[in-house]
């Protein structure tokens, strides 16, 4: 997949974004959070959630997306 960067904007997370975030999170994942661990829990994420790590892409000024990355040190 290529994505243009002249059609999207990306940013950084910020403490606003979270409605946008969880609603789109909940809306992906909900199924297979219920099959695998038999219940969502919204305090979780809220733990759980990390702006720093978030990015947002935006198209016309309309957040349309986001992505979640994390770098751990990994020591095998």
């Amino acid at each position: 997949m290529v994505i243009s960067t002249k059609n999207f904007t990306f940013r950084k997370c910020t403490e606003e974004d979270y409605d946008f975030v969880y609603t789109l999170f909940k809306r992906n994942m909900y199924d297979l959070f219920m099959k695998n661990y038999g219940s969502w829990k919204p305090e979780v994420f809220r733990k759980d959630f990390n702006k720093k790590n978030i990015t947002i892409l935006e198209r016309n000024e309309r957040r349309v997306a986001f992505y979640d990355l994390e770098f751990q040190e990994h020591n095998a």
